[in-house]
């Protein structure tokens, strides 16, 4: 199976046929390098002075994250794994992610988060998950690994937050 970019989805795709085409739920939320607090503080300071209420979010394309929380890949059958490295059906760029960090089991009618030991932590609505001890998830909650706080949302809500986040289309420049 193939990585498939949802944020390109999103752009081409109107909202109806994205959710069909997509009846499982997604983590969202941005992914950006670690930085040094003085660094960070200072970009965040630039970016709150050069925008206003109601404009779309000066957020890249590459610093969001979208992924279905779906099986990708062919390793661990039977679980949709989380963590660093490719093997894993959805892959965090943090290295403070663990290698094989969480994961996640689906039955017909839930979806739970398991940590695999990790060593900085999966949780859920702030809540530290013990290694190995499932916990239901569902549509609107935060989960963490390591520091990257993520939402889980509906295709619906996914596909809306996505179109936020991106920059309206361009127009044609006149002929």
């Amino acid at each position: 199976m193939s990585k498939v970019d949802h944020i390109s989805l999103v752009r081409i795709t109107d909202r109806e046929r994205f959710v069909a085409a997509h009846p499982f739920l997604f983590l969202f939320g941005q992914v950006m390098p670690v930085r040094e607090p003085e660094q960070a503080a200072s970009e965040f300071d630039e970016a709150t002075s050069a925008g206003g209420p109601g404009r779309h979010s000066e957020v890249s394309p590459a610093t969001l994250f979208v992924a279905p929380i779906c099986k990708t890949i062919e390793t661990f059958p039977s679980m949709i794994s989380v963590g660093r490295t490719a093997n894993n059906d959805i892959v965090i760029p943090d290295p403070e992610v663990s290698r094989m960090h969480a994961y996640f089991q689906q039955d017909i009618e839930h979806l739970a988060l398991v940590d695999a030991g990790s060593q900085h932590g999966t949780f859920v609505d702030g809540q530290r998950l013990g290694p190995n001890v499932p916990m239901r998830v569902r549509a609107d909650q935060t989960v963490r690994f390591a520091h990257r706080d993520l939402v889980v949302l509906t295709a619906q809500s996914c596909w809306d937050r996505v179109r936020l986040m991106l920059p309206p289309p361009r127009e044609p420049l006149g002929e």
